[in-house]
C-alpha cells in the first residue's frame, strides 16, 4: 500500500471514530436551541429580547413537543413551570409522561441552555400509567395565558392574597400523574395555574386568571405540612 493510500485510509478511520463519539454523547446534553455560548446576551435572563430562548409559552411548548415526539409515541404534557423575576422569565421546565413508561421526560430551559432528563416515576413513589388512562389527561386549555398575561389577569386576586407578583414561580399543572393510584385516577383531571412567592400561593384558572376555588389562597408553610 502506498503512502498516499495509507494517509487516505487513516483519514477515513479518524472521521468514523469522531462520528461514533458524537453519536454516543449523554442524552442530557443541551439541545440545539439555547445552547450555552450563544454570543451576545447569552447570560441574560430567559426571555430577554436578544435571546434565542423561548420567549412565550407557545414557543416553549413547540420546542418541548418536538423532543417529546422523539422520546416516546403518545407522550402527553402534564406540567409546565416558570420561574420569573421582575416580570421576566429566569427558567422554565416542561414535563411529559407516556403510556406504560416508568419514566418522565423533563425539559429544563435556563440561560445555560436547554437540557432533557428522564427521572423514574419511582423516585416520587408513582407508577406507570396505562395507555387508555393516559389519553384521559386533558391538553392545556386553548387560551391559556403566558406568565406575564396571567399575572396581569390575576392581579386583583394576588393583591387580596398578599402575594408579591414581581418574583416567584408559576406552575401549570394537569393533576397527573399524582392523581394516579396505579389502577385509576382518584380525581378529575383539570389544568390549573399556581402562582407562588416565598410565602404564599394562589391557584387560578390558567385562561381567566381568576381563583379556581374559595380556598385558592394559601400559606406555603401550610402547604408543606
Amino acid at each position: 500500500m502506498t503512502q498516499r493510500h495509507m494517509t487516505l485510509v487513516c483519514g477515513v478511520v479518524l472521521a468514523c471514530c469522531a462520528a461514533l463519539v458524537a453519536a454516543c454523547q449523554p442524552i442530557d446534553r443541551p439541545l440545539g436551541t439555547g445552547a450555552a455560548g450563544g454570543g451576545a446576551g447569552a447570560a441574560d435572563p430567559l426571555g430577554a429580547p436578544d435571546q434565542r430562548f423561548p420567549q412565550t409559552l407557545g414557543a416553549l411548548l413547540d420546542l418541548a413537543g418536538r423532543a417529546a415526539e422523539q422520546w416516546q409515541s403518545g407522550a402527553v404534557m402534564v406540567e409546565v413551570a416558570v420561574e420569573f423575576d421582575q416580570g421576566r422569565w429566569r427558567s422554565a421546565e416542561v414535563t411529559y409522561i407516556a403510556p406504560d413508561s416508568d419514566r418522565f421526560l423533563r425539559l429544563t430551559a435556563s440561560p445555560g441552555g436547554v437540557e432533557q432528563f428522564r427521572p423514574t416515576l419511582a423516585t416520587l413513589s408513582l407508577r406507570p400509567i396505562d395507555g387508555s388512562s393516559v389519553t384521559r389527561i386533558p391538553p392545556l386549555p386553548k387560551g391559556t395565558r403566558d406568565p406575564g398575561s396571567l399575572l396581569s389577569a390575576a392581579a386583583p386576586a394576588l393583591a387580596d392574597c398578599g402575594l408579591d407578583p414581581r418574583s416567584g414561580h408559576i406552575l401549570y399543572a394537569s393533576g397527573a400523574p399524582f392523581a394516579w393510584d396505579g389502577s385509576r385516577w382518584t380525581q378529575g383531571l383539570a389544568w390549573t395555574a399556581t402562582i407562588s412567592d416565598a410565602t404564599r400561593l394562589l391557584v387560578v384558572d390558567p385562561v381567566s386568571g381568576t381563583p379556581s376555588r374559595p380556598d385558592a389562597c394559601r400559606s406555603r408553610r401550610a402547604e408543606r405540612r
